[in-house]
């Protein structure tokens, strides 16, 4: 099947942050494109934001979020300080990601968080903070946690985990073959990668 210039309507969110209410900080935006009829997973989209900078800007962090920072594998902590973005310049890829480069807002976009009050809630709080658009509508929120909790056989048709937990990008993809595998209520072998990667940098 041949679906490299399939328009997805549907992108799966996953954030790191310093905490889990709005106005929290948030270091890495992982995001890729997914379609779940097709059971295709398509654009990718990867950035760090400098932490400095976003304590700066009056974002705040938890003790209980940095200890459980400091209770992970080197690897998912080091990865959330490789090659940072300043602040404005990692949401404003985010936004071009979601708007195939034109900015505004993408009115047939759905966002996916996995929580209702989580992802999409604080990422719209950076935005709304910084004065900028968000890039998707209110209206078209979703979230994957509710489709999983309400799915009885949610853990039979758990993918198997690709890279490194909670990396933000590793995360959404794996959030999204799920979310693929509850619609068709099977675990799909042959879930199509297209597109490309995203990814921005300071």
């Amino acid at each position: 099947m041949q679906l490299a210039d399939h328009e997805y309507k549907d992108c799966m969110l996953d954030l790191e942050t310093m905490g889990t209410t709005p106005g929290s900080a948030v270091v890495a935006i992982g995001a890729v494109m997914f379609d779940r009829e097709t059971a295709s997973i398509g654009d990718r989209f990867y950035v760090n934001l400098d932490l400095e900078q976003v304590m700066a800007a009056g974002f705040t962090a938890t003790g209980g979020t940095l200890e459980f920072w400091l209770k992970q594998p080197d690897e998912a902590r080091l990865q959330i300080l490789k090659d940072p973005a300043a602040l404005v310049d990692g949401v404003m890829s985010f936004a071009e990601f979601v708007t195939r480069g034109e900015l505004g807002v993408n009115k047939d976009m759905r966002v996916w968080g996995n929580g209702a009050a989580f992802d999409n809630v604080l990422l719209r709080c950076v935005y709304e903070r910084l004065g900028m658009l968000t890039p998707w509508n209110f209206w078209n929120d979703r979230c994957f946690r509710t489709i999983k909790n309400e799915e009885p056989r949610a853990k039979d048709l758990l993918p198997e985990f690709v890279g490194t937990p909670h990396n933000a990008l590793d995360d959404a993809v794996h959030q999204a073959k799920w979310a693929i595998n509850l619609y068709h209520g099977q675990r799909m072998e042959h879930v199509e990668y297209v597109g490309h990667d995203e990814e921005e940098s300071e």
